[in-house]
């Protein structure tokens, strides 16, 4: 019996995904895949979640290490094997996820694929974001924060394979010092992402190289969504630090890895060895913040409002910066409203610190809190002679003291910041990296301020008042 050439190859590329991973990868770049003993534990987890052993996988890859031409050809492979399947696939960013996405429509469509497997893409949805097979199945494409409203992954049937969400880096490393950025994925993650599967069993698949403790997979790890004992985890590291032997020599000799280490080990230790740390001492938490929309504090009626100033010396660019920040407190929670990060000469500095001051100088309003030092001396004495309500500030400990003095008020009560602020990002990264940062201008306003919301008097008397 004569036996057919491609159906022979249909059955071969089918049944062995690395098969399929090797014939596929060769079809596209003309070379060979080089797969490394980590490349192999990735594909065993991903194989593991096709049999349906695990419906939660989270892969940790150091960057550039062929994490995304895998999962893509893992779905390439089932969507070939199971045409009806339905995918949601996500990046951070849109060209991105949409060349993940037309990559794997490409190849379906491609000669050689056809020819084998005879399946097609219907000719009405041939877009990069979406697409669809002729079976009904398909793939949107879709950047962290964008709308899923719609769209579902996997099929009715829970007895076999319908398909998986992917989360493949959905935050790119320059915002990985950005709070807001990271809680806003989480968020995503948590309420629409999630909630995209057309039946509880549907496969999630998150595959990313750490930036932050509390990036998406920190979140999981540390059971914020209730399911952390679900995930299966596969996390490679990029250097074996007993050894000194790297994951992948060839691409990623040990000497550079050891190079990267120590010229940057908050760098090397979140997306090389899939450890993140916290910058600096950790003094102040994460955790600590809350985030509050501007509509919200827009209906409080404050107790007090006041504003802390901190003054730069020179304007050059290496130079520190001139910072205000104006606060509000409620129900013993001190709220920061508003702040300016800047660099104004002299004459500029006091025309915008009258702008900020008179933006937030509304009831009940306790006056402008100015560091009494050089160039804080001469802003307060124009401020005065102005008639603006101003008081100068004395430091007379150094603000390691001050900060370890007033991290128990920001732990026990929060750090509320209005989340539209212009500068919310630099005022994150300060925090999180004091005090061994570059700069701690916006921090030293914002320790100003605990200073003032909680000071002796003040808490004597909210506690009178609650006698009484």
């Amino acid at each position: 019996m004569k036996v057919n050439k491609n159906d022979l190859k249909r059955s071969i590329l089918l049944a062995d995904f690395i098969v399929y991973l090797k014939w596929s990868f060769f079809r596209k770049y003309n070379s060979s895949i080089m797969l490394t003993e980590s490349h192999l534990k990735v594909i065993d987890a991903l194989i593991d979640v096709y049999k349906r052993k695990d419906r939660k996988l989270i892969i940790n890859l150091p960057p550039r290490s062929g994490k995304t031409e895998i999962v893509n050809t893992f779905i390439e492979w089932t969507i070939t094997k199971h045409p009806n399947s339905k995918y949601i696939l996500t990046s951070y960013a849109d060209t991105l996820v949409a060349n993940s996405s037309q990559q794997i429509r490409d190849m379906i469509n491609s000669v050689e694929h056809k020819e084998i497997f005879n399946i097609e893409t219907k000719k009405d949805s041939q877009s990069k974001k979406l697409w669809k097979t002729n079976k009904g199945g398909g793939v949107y494409a879709v950047s962290s924060f964008g709308q899923i409203t719609g769209h579902g992954a996997g099929t009715k049937n829970k007895d076999e394979w319908g398909g998986c969400i992917v989360v493949d880096d959905p935050l790119k490393p320059d915002d990985s010092n950005s709070l807001l950025k990271l809680n806003k994925v989480s968020e995503w993650y948590e309420t629409t992402l999630s909630n995209r599967k057309n039946n509880p069993d549907v496969p999630i698949i998150v595959i990313m190289q750490r930036l932050h403790t509390d990036d998406l997979v920190g979140k999981i790890l540390k059971n914020e969504y209730k399911d952390a004992d679900e995930w299966r985890v596969v996390k490679i590291e990029a250097l074996n630090e007993n050894t000194k032997t790297s994951f992948w020599e060839e691409y990623y000799p040990a000497e550079k890895l050891l190079q990267i280490r120590e010229s940057n080990k908050p760098y090397f230790y979140s997306q090389f060895q899939q450890n993140p740390i916290v910058k600096g001492g950790n003094l102040f938490k994460s955790e600590w913040i809350r985030f509050v929309k501007r509509e919200v504090v827009e209906k409080i009626r404050f107790e007090k409002k006041f504003i802390t100033v901190d003054t730069a010396l020179k304007d050059k660019e290496k130079n520190d910066f001139t910072v205000y920040t104006a606060f509000g407190v409620f129900e013993n929670r001190l709220y920061i409203l508003d702040m300016f990060r800047g660099k104004p000469r002299s004459v500029e500095r006091e025309v915008t610190a009258t702008a900020f001051y008179e933006k937030h100088s509304t009831y009940p309003f306790r006056g402008m809190h100015i560091e009494a030092k050089a160039s804080g001396i001469d802003l307060f004495q124009r401020m005065k002679d102005s008639g603006k309500i101003v008081y100068e500030i004395e430091r007379t400990t150094d603000k390691v003291f001050r900060a370890e003095n007033v991290s128990p008020y920001m732990e026990t009560h929060g750090v509320y910041i209005v989340d539209d602020i212009e500068c919310i990002n630099d005022f994150i990264s300060e925090y999180e990296a004091f005090p061994n940062g570059v700069h701690d201008d916006t921090v030293d306003t914002v320790i100003d301020g605990f200073e003032i919301a909680y000071s002796a008097e003040d808490i004597v008397s909210t506690y009178m008042n609650m006698l009484t």
